[in-house]
């Protein structure tokens, strides 16, 4: 299935943008 309004971050760096620690 292919979600172009969401797709989940291929690596942890885009996590990080979300989720800044």
């Amino acid at each position: 299935k292919d979600v172009p309004t969401f797709r989940p971050p291929p690596c942890s760096t885009s996590t990080l943008s979300l989720f800044p620690e």
